[in-house]
């Protein structure tokens, strides 16, 4: 039986000389060993426990002494969730008392200190204090301690869902500061409305919950975050790059192989990064919207393309919200490994346009491919052909809108001095003159309402650039759908063109119609029109009298060969544009560019000419004003016509013709339409002649 151990005697006792031998003493050392391994251990374990159990009974908001107390509603903070402390990183590795020092007296001291963070971290909190948010880098009104971000006893694995920093929760730390809306109560629209998560990686966080979307942290950092301008800053233009090539690690390959990667290119960092073209807080997803904005980045540093891109198709129904319809620069030059164009690999070297330009043109051809897109007309001596053209454009429209005004001004001045101020007065009884066969009201009607359609989506799409181009387009239910109204008006006029040819041969075979090619009634110039337009201008400058004119005067037939010269180079330049692969298999592909300078000059010419010039002379002169109903009715008074045509009104009646031309006055109904139609018609023609004007002074 085994003799229980007892304490040996002290030295000096009465009984110091029954101690044991040393050598039983060396026998129990090794028990006393583990025996005190074993009492540390479980005091290092149990001991703290026992402490935050006695912390938790005051400080537990839901089970401790002090909850829903005074002291829980004026000082919050001494109270902590036990269930997320339990569930936080310090939980089991520190006890109350190991970051609340000078809280073991009861009641505790008001001045109790509790032990820093840094005491632990140190050099997460040497990295907090040298940046923005710590006070460093001249930010001394922003230090911010630990807790305001990561919290105090709820500090959770940033894997815990609940976590501050855990991926989906990061913005309403941030948020707290950087938002204009609260983060915590604010609705998902409202937080995709503020301006710091107004873009693609907000939408994966806020919408679809992405874990491995940027965060704020992703890209600005945690401890060390710096200003931008900070070359140790994440989001310096030298570095941001690497940090958006983190989650975008293709794409970083592909734009370190481009002409716009930053590093070790002996640029200076003069090239674009990531941040250029991708607005920080703005980044849109990569859809149609996207690629049409982002031409405004390409643009602010490419000027000098700026302009002629601009003055492409392209770069017009670009600025007019065509998106994916029609090709930006991404399109054509690759959106991050763009490469120049004398690179082998470029899209946009010699061996490939023609195939990037099959990216949407199918039927592509190597003419085609060698339409210039950044042509500048305006510049002579990289563009002698095309420049050429535009000036002999730009040259007779001026000069015929010039003699055109200038006659209509004379004619103003002259007629206002001999007091002509309104038609000859009809008086009863007298009968009314059929001047236009139906035919020709038909045509009439025909142009101008294919004339307007053609100005009203035409214009807009000639100067994209105006404030007023965007509304106009809208009005017809966007560019696309403009663009088709432009088309079905185009083909409309065309199919006038054909009517009149056809109407024309008919009168010349199936009715042997006389005097068609010679003779009063012919359209054709005649040496009789120079001696007409001799003696008008004479009347203006009050040198003779007012002459007399027969069937067709000479500025109508100027209207006719001028609306037919339109038609026809209007017409094929249009069709060229229209179909441009095909036109190209018969023209070389510079011919396009060609197409949409003589397109767009001759239909600002013809719109101008029509709504001012003829305009005036068939309606607005004094013995016309206000309106010549005869464009919808055919007919007018005979007193009129006896003033206006009166060598062909005495010939009428010397040939005992005038009762075939005698004609039943129009109803007043019929008069009545023929104003409205006629007003709106010049209130439409004087709108785009006005915006033409101020895109004119704009430029």
């Amino acid at each position: 039986m085994r003799t229980p151990h007892t304490q040996s005697p002290p030295v000096g006792s009465p009984h110091a000389g029954d101690a044991e031998p040393p050598s039983a003493a060396r026998g129990r050392r090794p028990l006393l060993v583990a025996f005190a391994a074993i009492a540390t251990l479980l005091f290092a374990v149990v001991a703290p426990a026992q402490d935050d159990d006695e912390c938790l009974s005051c400080h537990d908001a839901q089970e401790g002494m002090l909850a829903g107390g005074d002291v829980a509603e004026s000082r919050p903070g001494v109270m902590l969730d036990a269930e997320l402390f339990g569930r936080s990183v310090h939980a089991g590795e520190l006890s109350c008392a190991d970051c609340h020092i000078e809280h073991e007296d009861f009641p505790h001291v008001d001045d109790a200190m509790s032990m820093s963070c840094a005491s632990c971290h140190r050099e997460t909190a040497s990295e907090l204090k040298e940046s923005v948010h710590g006070g460093g880098n001249g930010h001394e009104e922003l230090p911010l301690g630990c807790s305001a971000c990561h919290g105090t006893h709820d500090v959770l694995p940033v894997s815990d869902r609940e976590a501050r920093l855990n991926p989906l929760n990061v913005y309403k730390v941030c948020g707290q500061c950087h938002f204009d809306v609260d983060p915590a109560t604010a609705t998902v629209d409202e937080l995709l409305n503020d301006k710091y998560t107004d873009d693609v990686h907000a939408d994966g966080i806020l919408r679809a919950g992405l874990t491995v979307s940027a965060t704020c942290v992703s890209c600005h950092g945690g401890h060390g975050i710096r200003p931008q301008g900070d070359p140790e800053s994440k989001v310096a233009r030298t570095r941001v790059d690497e940090v958006c090539g983190t989650c975008h690690v293709g794409v970083l390959e592909l734009y370190q192989q481009g002409v716009h990667h930053l590093n070790g290119n002996g640029n200076g960092h003069e090239g674009a990064t990531c941040s250029d073209c991708h607005r920080p807080h703005e980044i849109a997803h990569p859809d149609d919207a996207f690629r049409g904005q982002s031409v405004n980045a390409c643009t602010t540093c490419h000027t000098e393309r700026a302009g002629s891109f601009r003055l492409s198709y392209h770069g017009k129904a670009n600025v007019l919200g065509v998106s994916g319809e029609v090709a930006t620069c991404e399109a054509c030059h690759g959106p991050h490994r763009t490469l120049p164009a004398s690179d082998p690999d470029s899209r946009v070297h010699a061996d490939n346009i023609e195939t990037t330009c099959a990216q949407c043109h199918e039927g592509t051809n190597a003419e085609f491919a060698k339409y210039l897109v950044h042509a500048d007309p305006s510049d002579g001596e990289k563009f002698p052909r095309l420049n050429l053209i535009w000036t002999t454009m730009n040259t007779l429209l001026i000069c015929v809108l010039i003699l055109g005004g200038l006659h209509a001004l004379m004619w103003l001045v002259r007629a206002t001095a001999d007091g002509h101020w309104r038609r000859p007065k009809h008086a009863k009884g007298r009968p009314w003159v059929r001047r236009w066969p139906t035919s020709y009201v038909v045509y009439h009607a025909w142009m101008m309402s294919t004339v307007l359609l053609l100005a009203g989506t035409g214009l807009p799409l000639h100067y994209a650039d105006q404030p007023w181009a965007m509304g106009l387009m809208n009005f017809f239910g966007g560019a696309v759908a403009a663009g088709w109204v432009h088309r079905l008006a185009a083909i409309g006029l065309g199919a006038l063109f054909a009517a009149f040819i056809g109407h024309t041969l008919w009168r010349i075979i199936a009715k042997r119609e006389r005097g068609l090619f010679h003779g009063p009634n012919t359209m054709l110039p005649r040496v009789q029109d120079l001696t007409d337009l001799w003696a008008n201008i004479r009347w203006f400058l009050f040198l003779a009298p007012r002459p007399r004119f027969d069937r067709w005067t000479y500025w109508e037939k100027f209207d006719f060969w001028a609306a037919t010269w339109g038609l026809f180079v209007i017409g094929v330049s249009g069709l060229m544009l229209w179909f441009p692969e095909t036109a190209t298999q018969f023209v070389p592909g510079w011919m396009l560019n060609a197409a949409v300078i003589v397109h767009g000059i001759e239909a600002l010419l013809d719109i101008a000419f029509i709504f001012t010039v003829h305009v005036f002379h068939a309606n607005l002169r004094p013995d016309k004003f206000p309106i010549d109903t005869m464009f919808l009715t055919g007919r007018m008074p005979a007193e009129e016509f006896e003033a206006d045509r009166p060598l062909e009104y005495e010939r009428a009646q010397r040939e005992g013709r005038f009762r075939e031309l005698a004609a039943k006055a129009p109803s007043y109904r019929l008069r009545g339409v023929a104003y409205l139609l006629g007003a709106a018609a010049f209130a439409t023609g004087f709108f785009f002649v006005v915006m033409m004007i101020v895109a004119l002074i704009r430029h």
